[in-house]
């Protein structure tokens, strides 16, 4: 009899073992799968914020980083710090073309800093929607040519320049020669010109309306408070409710990523020698077109 019952003892004991191994290779096998599809189903969505600063001008670098965002799958919106106070035409409209192409795809924001006017405001464009604070510095749509006019100070000192070209209007501005009444309006034309392509993309973004164009059209500057009577920004707002935006616009969870996405750097990056080098360019006696 006592031989059975420690059959009996360890039969069950053994079943027992038996299931207690089973449950637990049952469980870990599971918890397996579930880390697995944990790791595959990981949402990596994320808001990118970028931040365009200083003097702009034609940035290889920063257009192959909005075309390579622009691919990017998880990208579900992105942030634009702006604090610039304008730059380059051309530098202006490569970025507002870029940031054109990628809003067709994610929404926009752009949060402004202390001022954000010229080409700055021109960037900002692109945006679906533009905070600003109170204090902010914007508009100052516009061109501008700056040159210089030598003659006076060589005639003072005994020296005449002398200009061969192949046309009258070669070269103009010239610092070395005198501007005629003709050379004055051809080069006001230009300027005119280019003063209107910036101020249709600001009415074709803004739905300015015919005395808020006039407000603005002449070059003003306006604060952040100005700037919203004359539809210039959407809202008074800090990064923070620039963000808020972007989430319920792209119905984004509240807790998503906003990544700091910066360019590649460099020596002439981290020293800020690039815009120097962009600032030698501009000083030249030939005058620039700048915005």
């Amino acid at each position: 009899m006592q031989k059975t019952n420690e059959f009996l003892l360890n039969f069950f004991s053994e079943k027992k073992k038996n299931f207690l191994r089973g449950f637990f290779a049952f469980f870990s096998f599971f918890l397996v799968i579930l880390l697995i599809q944990s790791f595959f189903n990981k949402d990596d969505s994320y808001i990118a914020k970028l931040s365009i600063e200083n003097i702009i001008h034609t940035d290889n670098d920063l257009s192959n980083l909005l075309d390579n965002l622009n691919e990017d799958k998880n990208l579900k919106a992105v942030l634009i710090d702006v604090n610039s106070p304008g730059g380059t035409i051309v530098g202006s409209q490569t970025i507002y073309n870029k940031l054109k192409r990628l809003g067709e795809n994610v929404p926009i924001a752009v949060s402004m800093k202390e001022v954000a006017a010229s080409g700055g405001y021109l960037v900002s464009l692109a945006a679906d929607r533009i905070f600003c604070y109170k204090g902010t510095v914007t508009g100052s749509i516009g061109v501008i040519l700056q040159t210089m006019n030598f003659n006076t100070f060589l005639e003072k000192i005994g020296l005449e320049p002398l200009v061969v070209k192949s046309g009258n209007m070669k070269s103009v501005p010239n610092p070395l020669e005198r501007l005629n009444e003709e050379k004055k309006e051809k080069i006001a034309g230009l300027v005119d010109n280019m003063a209107k392509q910036f101020l249709d993309l600001v009415v074709e973004n803004r739905n300015l309306n015919d005395k808020e164009i006039d407000l603005v059209s002449d070059g003003s500057v306006f604060t952040g408070v100005q700037a919203v009577k004359v539809n210039l920004v959407d809202e008074i707002g800090d990064e923070e409710d620039a963000i808020s935006w972007l989430k319920k616009k792209a119905n984004l969870d509240d807790k998503i990523e906003v990544l700091d996405i910066k360019k590649p750097s460099g020596l002439l990056n981290d020293f800020n020698l690039n815009d120097a080098h962009i600032l030698k360019k501009l000083s030249g006696f030939l005058a620039i077109w700048l915005i």
